[in-house]
């Protein structure tokens, strides 16, 4: 496990540094307010810092809310489908589906799911071919 100090550190060896969140869709309300300080005090100490989200209720909004505190612009949500919780939305974040890439970024969507997630080489080594062995296009 990776502590408070090396994580700053990591941030701060890039001029835009990356954080992705992973959390609870169920937190409570106690927990929700660490969140959203915490979503705060990031992007406060890491100026240059964008801040990803799956837009999903929970962690994901409460942490959301305190980057949109201090810049909505340096949030970025990349959610399952261009409509998904339209009405949660934070108003100056970036919204994104994959969908949105095009077919044209299909290779590329590819390959860094084999590299995020290597035990999935061979399903998605599959992609596009008929019959019960994968789907013929991304869908999300």
């Amino acid at each position: 496990m990776t502590s408070w100090t090396d994580f700053c550190a990591l941030l701060k060896l890039h001029a835009e540094p990356v954080v992705l969140l992973e959390g609870r869709r169920s937190i409570t309300p106690a927990d929700a307010v660490k969140a959203v300080r915490m979503g705060r005090f990031l992007a406060e100490q890491f100026p240059g810092g964008r801040f990803r989200s799956g837009n999903a209720e929970g962690s994901d909004a409460a942490f959301a809310e305190g980057v949109a505190m201090v810049d909505p612009a340096r949030l970025e949500v990349v959610t399952p489908y261009p409509g998904h919780r339209h009405k949660a939305r934070v108003a100056g974040a970036d919204y994104a589906a994959p969908c949105d890439a095009g077919r044209l970024c299909e290779p590329e969507l590819l390959a860094q799911t084999v590299q995020a997630t290597p035990e999935n080489q061979r399903l998605i080594a599959q992609y596009g071919r008929p019959g019960k062995g994968g789907p013929r296009r991304l869908i999300w």
